[in-house]
């Protein structure tokens, strides 16, 4: 578990997958849809527990320019600055099975809040659970 800083709020819109874990993946492909394929976007997933304990989680991508998720009838989403706990997955579509342990490690820590958040780069996922704020 390392700390992680982030220092700007992210902008993001996104799709909610219908079920978890089985709908993640028609999730990212709708969203796929609305954005380029070709360009070079920032995929994040964050979810949190409802209020009867089923995990939401939405698909999501880093706005190009204010207004963007709008525009294409989404919903948005504020990733916080602050401090994060984290802990990188590497080449993560074939350890799977570990995202789920890693984020109930990182959740274990006192101030996590919700929600969890993945971070996409190439083969690459940084797990994300935010402990405080910058000032």
């Amino acid at each position: 578990m390392e700390k992680y800083i982030l220092n700007e709020d992210i902008k993001t819109f996104y799709i909610t997958a219908k079920s978890f874990p089985d709908g993640i993946s028609d999730a990212y492909d709708r969203l796929n849809q609305i954005v380029s394929q070709n360009s070079k976007r920032t995929f994040i997933g964050f979810s949190c527990p409802d209020i009867n304990g089923v995990i939401v989680y939405n698909a999501a991508v880093i706005e190009d320019y204010e207004g963007e998720g709008e525009q294409h009838g989404c919903p948005t989403f504020t990733i916080r600055k602050g401090e994060y706990v984290s802990e990188t997955i590497t080449h993560w579509k074939e350890k799977q099975a570990t995202i789920e342990h890693t984020f109930r490690k990182l959740v274990r820590h006192p101030n996590a809040e919700c929600p969890c958040v993945e971070m996409y780069s190439g083969d690459d996922m940084v797990c994300l659970v935010k402990v405080g704020e910058l000032g």
